[in-house]
This record gives C-alpha cells, structure tokens and sequence, in this order.
C-alpha cells in the first residue's frame, strides 16, 4: 500500500474518532504537522466556507500568540478544557497541531505548532482567495 494511502487512511479514521470525541455540536479544525517534511494536513466537521469565516472572525477578534481562552473571571470554559485536553493527547502521539473548537459564540484554540496562529492566516488567507 502506499504511503499517501496510508495516510488517507489514518486520517480518515482521526476524522472518525475526533467527530466522535468532540460531539455533534462542535465543529472542529484540526491542522497536523506528521513531523514527516511531509505537508500538514487539514480535517474538519464542518463546511469548509463556514470554518473559513469561522477562523477568519476569531484572527481578527483575537491577539496575536493569544493563549487564554479563560472568562473574565479566571474560569476556563469547559469547551476550552475539552480543547486542551484533545490537543494535548494528539501531541502525545509524537505530531504537532493547532486545534479550533467552535461552538455558537465561542471558539477554543490549543496549539502546539510553532507559529500556529501564522498558519491559520494562510489558510485563512489561501481559502479567501478561492472564492
């Protein structure tokens, strides 16, 4: 078997398994770095247009390298926990992410990646630019 198909495979059932984890309601954006040279990969639940517009409000409501997702009370939301802990799993598997979780009027972002944020605004950036 191929090594792209091996990997269309393994994402397809991270796919499956992180569906299942985050639950119905949550749409997620999940970028991967295999740590491979390989290019990232890209998965969501959601329609992609929706998520761009998603990750294009929370870019510019957000502050560069912002890492609290906390309430003005120092309470962590519990989507944001959720995010953390899912995120913090994946990296135990010897990847590197960044992971949006976005449920109506809150979004959630864990990143391991250097630059992280950068990524999300070329994505962002690349997908604007197709429609």
């Amino acid at each position: 078997m191929s090594e792209d198909r091996v990997q269309a495979l393994l994402l397809r059932e991270l796919a499956t398994e992180f569906s299942r984890e985050v639950g119905p309601d949550v749409v997620y954006a999940l970028f991967v770095d295999w740590r491979d040279g390989q290019p990232r990969s890209y998965l969501s639940n959601g329609l992609r247009r929706e998520v761009v517009k998603g990750l294009r409000e929370w870019l510019d409501r957000s502050v560069q390298d912002e890492v609290s997702t906390a309430d003005p009370d120092g309470t962590v939301p519990p989507l944001q926990v959720k995010c953390d802990k899912l995120g913090q799993e994946l990296t135990e598997e010897d990847v590197d992410v960044v992971l949006l979780l976005f449920e109506p009027g809150l979004v959630s972002w864990y990143s391991s990646m250097p630059n992280g944020r950068r990524l999300v605004e070329l994505f962002v950036k690349r997908e604007e630019g197709r429609s």
